[in-house]
């Protein structure tokens, strides 16, 4: 209700409107905290999850440069084998090669007497 007296504007104030008001401020800003309260909960925990999947992603990557370390390894002693078995191979046809001449021999040998 608004009454007017010298060119002032003067205003009564409901006291009960005014509380009613501030009372669904003041739950709507608890509400609001609340919320807030559970952002930040979840929050941290998705950072717990990323720093749990960041440690076990970084454990895996040192596994796969260990496993490639070791697959080299293999590689390298396989390499040594399959020259070790050409070796090897050439080994056993000399010998062959010099068995052959020893058969000759003893054939020359016993032809000759």
């Amino acid at each position: 209700m608004a009454v007017t007296n010298k060119n002032k504007d003067y205003r009564t104030v409901d006291m009960s409107r005014v509380h009613e008001k501030t009372v669904v401020i003041t739950d709507s800003a608890s509400n609001i905290s609340r919320t807030a309260d559970e952002v930040v909960t979840g929050a941290e925990t998705q950072i717990q999850s990323l720093d749990s999947a960041s440690s076990e992603i970084n454990e895996m990557a040192t596994s796969l440069k260990e496993t490639s370390t070791q697959a080299e390894s293999v590689a390298g002693s396989a390499d040594e084998l399959a020259s070790s078995i050409n070796e090897l191979v050439a080994s056993i046809e000399q010998i062959t090669n010099n068995f052959s001449h020893v058969v000759n021999a003893v054939n020359d040998t016993a032809v000759s007497i």
